[in-house]
């Protein structure tokens, strides 16, 4: 896991593709959330900021999976490019896609049923070394 931080990028929008999984709805979601970085990357570079590989949060262990090469893809020729994509990146070191639970993605409030507040109260509360987590 990277070091604490807030998100640096939350995307919400609409995805105007049929998905046949939620693995396959993941990996779209990774998809354009990484497609938008790149610019942000290719700038601070530019600018003569070094990047480490940008970490990206998912939470669905196939998408991580298939796109960290080690789940073998088996009929998924209808979201190739994407995941494809996302390999090429991950290999150039531009990215670092990687799992943790749903509860620890703070830049996913907007997808939730409860209120930001809801989420904000539930946040880790001591950070020395290791987050310690309220309990649910």
């Amino acid at each position: 896991m990277p070091r604490w931080n807030g998100p640096v990028l939350t995307i919400a929008a609409i995805i105007k593709y049929v998905m046949s999984s939620a693995a396959e709805a993941e990996t779209t979601a990774l998809f354009l959330t990484a497609k938008e970085m790149v610019p942000l990357r290719n700038a601070l570079e530019a600018m003569g900021w070094k990047q480490p590989p940008s970490p990206i949060q998912c939470d669905n262990s196939t998408a991580v999976g298939m796109t960290n090469s080690t789940l073998v893809p088996r009929k998924s020729k209808s979201w190739d490019l994407r995941l494809n994509w996302l390999r090429c990146r991950e290999a150039q070191k531009q990215f670092r896609i990687y799992w943790d639970k749903g509860s620890n993605n703070w830049g996913d409030y907007h997808t939730k049923h409860h209120p930001p507040a809801y989420h904000e109260s539930r946040r880790p509360m001591g950070f020395a070394g290791n987050a310690m987590y309220v309990p649910f």
